[in-house]
């Protein structure tokens, strides 16, 4: 019998199963590391993927993993590919694409008032669409030969994989399907020989864009400033309410007077009137400064 480096026997990942109470335990320890809630119909989910981690570090089963975790994890690598595994980066460019024409007329207006800064951030930026997309809509906005702006774009995520994809810029033919051909052919490097198929965004986007790591349960976060802008869409609906209110009010006080947060289409914030009203779908403006 193979022996790992664990001093555990390897098994087939077909024979590793998930019990419930295994459940329970990574379950509180995923909630206690990202606040994300998993219900107990996400079990299967959660199984399927523990086993690639299984897989790779030759562990024989889940009890052994999480014991790895507690105790043979000190500086937190295992646990950030943990985070890895469980959050879900379904994204694409100009997803609910009224969100960016409400952004274009914001900084269309920004400009009418002769600000010379703008600042938007992707709180939960996946693999860069996202950012990307709100970049590409700044600047088809104005010519910055000929006009003066400082923009500044924040992407952020929990997942350091995404962020290494959103880092590169390089995406394949069917991503850019939602991309307008005019964007398309102003704003992408098509790759040829062995990139072909595949397009890297241009730097004038790409230098837009800062993207760094963040947890949202995290005491510190590493941002600085104000934003006229947030997006954090589909991002709370994985969360406990009271989690939900914290995260999204703490959001709320990145914003400058008069700024706009974004969340997705099966988001409401209806218990937060007291600080923010809709202004558009899914789309919320700060009520005091």
């Amino acid at each position: 019998m193979k022996v790992s480096s664990f001093g555990s026997s390897i098994i087939e990942p077909a024979q590793a199963e998930m019990t419930d109470g295994q459940f329970l335990l990574f379950r509180d320890l995923i909630s206690a590391r990202t606040g994300i809630s998993l219900r107990e119909a996400k079990c299967p989910m959660l199984s399927a993927r523990l086993q690639r981690r299984l897989r790779a570090l030759k562990i024989s089963s889940f009890e052994a993993y999480y014991q790895f975790l507690l105790k043979q994890d000190p500086a937190g690598e295992e646990r950030r590919e943990l985070v890895n595994c469980i959050t879900t980066n379904k994204t694409s460019f100009f997803r609910e694409s009224h969100h960016f024409e409400f952004l274009a007329k914001l900084f269309q207006s920004s400009l009418t008032a002769r600000a010379m800064e703008f600042s938007a951030w992707s709180a939960a930026c996946s693999t860069g669409e996202e950012p990307y997309s709100i970049a590409m809509t700044l600047r088809n906005v104005f010519d910055p030969s000929t006009t003066t702006r400082d923009i500044t774009i924040l992407a952020s995520d929990i997942d350091t994989q995404v962020l290494g994809h959103a880092t590169s810029a390089i995406y394949n033919e069917a991503d850019l399907e939602p991309v307008p051909t005019p964007l398309r052919q102003r704003f992408f490097l098509r790759g040829s020989g062995t990139q072909s198929g595949r397009y890297r965004i241009k730097p004038e986007i790409r230098n837009l864009v800062d993207f760094r790591q963040l947890n949202f349960v995290d005491p510190a976060w590493p941002v600085t400033g104000m934003f006229d802008i947030i997006f954090c869409r589909n991002v709370v609906i994985y969360f406990e309410q009271a989690t939900q209110d914290r995260i999204l009010r703490r959001l709320v006080g990145y914003l400058k007077p008069g700024g706009h947060l974004i969340v997705g289409h099966s988001e409401h914030l209806h218990w937060m009137t007291d600080i923010v009203q809709p202004v558009g779908t899914t789309i919320y403006k700060v009520k005091h400064g």
